[in-house]
Formats: structure tokens, C-alpha cells, sequence
């Protein structure tokens, strides 16, 4: 990937305005500066803080689309062969890779690339990012925000891309599917990936970059063997998806907003208290 030679610049500009009209930012203690805070300067800044990253970052934005779509046509290409009426296409590896590349992929549809989340591993990056914010200071919550923020942005973004691409091509997918159970369909994979996108997130900066690692493999091993469990006896946890989008689409799409907003909401107050309590050491 690229690096921003002016990250650090950035960072400061975007830091330096939202210190301003701030009485205490002298204090020592971030948490008593949160507590301060009017709830719409805190969403001032932290969306401050997304449109500084969306611009350093700009080209890993427009990658990650690119990106999305590329996952978007060839998923299709699996989707279509399980959704053929005669389900010549359906045998158990297609189905196990199937849901492999959806229930691992989805999720990291709520990220855009960059040198932090390319470089993670090699240099804890979210670790320095959240250090850099605290000295600055700049309070736990804002910092929360903002990253449920970018994540939101990720998952609007991308996602629509992602499905746009499979409705252009899938002819199975808008012969099958009404408008309706479409948009259920969506929310429902939307949900989910928030879900998991979430537990990723509280890793990602709540634990040192070996430790967000070993979460990743753990889920790619469970989602595997469900993957390899549920097509053994003859099913696909994507197709079942699919059936309850299709069949209960009022249902199924509205408890998967639900479930959206219900994430959001305590994946943001988690996430505080994890930056919080964070050994940055």
C-alpha cells in the first residue's frame, strides 16, 4: 500500500479544531472531559476525525470499492450455481466455500484499506493512533464514535457496491427475490457482518495487535467448521439466509435493523470503556 507522508499534519489540523471552544482541554483526566462534552461537539469532532482518515486514506477508500465489487462478481458467480432451479451447481464444496466467502468476507466490508490496517500487525498501528489521540487529548467516546462512524461509511459504501454487482448479474437473484425480500436480504448479511465487525473492532482496540490476530483465526476456524457442519447434513447457512429473506422478508428485515442499531448502540458504550480502560503500554 502507500504511506501518507502528511498522516501526522493531518492529525493535528483535524485535532487542533476540534480543541477549539473546548474550556478544559488542559485537563489531565479524559474521562472527566467526557463527561463535559455536549453530546453534538462530541459527533462534531469524532465525524472531524472520519473525514480526516476518509482524505489521508483516499486512495485505499477507492481500492476498497474496487475491491468490493471484484468480491461482489465472483460470489455471484457461486450464488448462481446454488440458485439454478435443477440445483445441478449445488454440491457440498461449493456450498461449504460458499458460505466461507461470504460470512468471512461480509465482515470486512465494514473497513476501508489503509497503511493502519495494512500495517497492523507489523506496527500495532491502532495502538499509536489511539495513544496519539489520547495525548492530544481528544476523550474516549469521540474516539468510539468515530470509528463506529467509519464503519458505518464502510459498510454503506461498500455494501452497495457489493450488491449492486450481484443484482446486475444474477438474474436467479432478481427472478427469485421480490424487491422486498432484496432488501431484507441485505439487512439481514448487513447485520450480521455489523455483528461480527463489531467483536473485531473491540480487539482492534482493546488488545495489541497479536491478540486482535489470534480473535481472527478463532473466527475464520468457527466459521469453517459450522460452514463444513452444516453442509455435511445437507445445508448452507447462506442458502438459509436466503430461504428466511425470501419467505419472511417484513420479519427477518426488521430484526435485522434491530439488531443493526441495537449493535451500534452497545458497540459504541463497550467500545469507550475499552479505550478507557486500554493499557497503551
Amino acid at each position: 500500500m502507500y504511506k501518507d507522508i502528511h498522516s501526522e499534519h493531518s492529525d493535528h489540523g483535524a485535532c487542533a479544531f476540534m480543541m477549539q471552544d473546548t474550556g478544559d482541554a488542559e485537563s489531565p483526566s479524559m474521562d472527566s472531559r467526557s463527561e463535559g462534552i455536549p453530546v453534538n461537539k462530541q459527533w462534531k469532532d469524532a465525524w472531524m476525525l472520519v473525514k480526516t482518515d476518509l482524505i489521508r486514506f483516499k486512495w485505499g477508500v477507492l481500492f476498497t470499492l474496487l475491491f468490493s465489487g471484484y468480491m461482489g462478481a465472483i460470489s455471484t458467480l457461486m450464488l448462481n450455481g446454488l440458485l439454478k432451479p435443477n440445483q445441478e451447481g449445488d454440491t457440498l464444496v461449493l456450498r461449504v466455500v460458499f458460505d466461507l466467502v461470504y460470512l468471512i468476507a461480509l465482515p470486512n466490508l465494514g473497513f476501508f484499506f489503509s497503511r493502519r490496517s495494512t500495517r497492523y500487525l507489523q506496527e500495532d498501528s491502532y495502538t499509536k493512533w489511539i495513544r496519539k489521540l489520547r495525548i492530544l487529548p481528544i476523550d474516549a467516546g469521540t474516539i468510539a464514535l468515530s470509528r463506529y462512524m467509519m464503519l458505518a461509511v464502510a459498510f454503506v459504501l461498500n455494501m452497495t457496491v457489493f450488491f449492486t454487482f450481484q443484482l446486475m448479474l444474477s438474474d436467479s437473484l432478481r427472478s427469485a427475490f421480490s424487491p422486498l425480500s432484496l432488501i431484507a436480504y441485505v439487512l439481514v448479511l448487513t447485520a450480521y457482518s455489523i455483528v461480527v465487525q463489531t467483536i473485531y473492532i473491540q480487539f482492534e482496540l482493546g488488545r495489541h495487535a497479536g491478540g486482535y490476530l489470534r480473535l481472527v483465526f478463532i473466527v475464520i476456524f468457527v466459521i469453517l467448521a459450522l460452514s463444513v457442519i452444516v453442509a455435511l447434513s445437507g445445508g448452507s447457512m447462506m442458502l438459509a439466509f436466503l430461504y428466511i429473506a425470501k419467505h419472511y422478508p417484513w420479519i427477518s428485515g426488521l430484526i435485522a435493523a434491530g439488531v443493526t442499531v441495537q449493535t451500534f448502540v452497545i458497540g459504541i458504550a463497550v467500545t469507550r470503556n475499552t479505550i478507557r480502560n486500554r493499557d497503551l503500554g
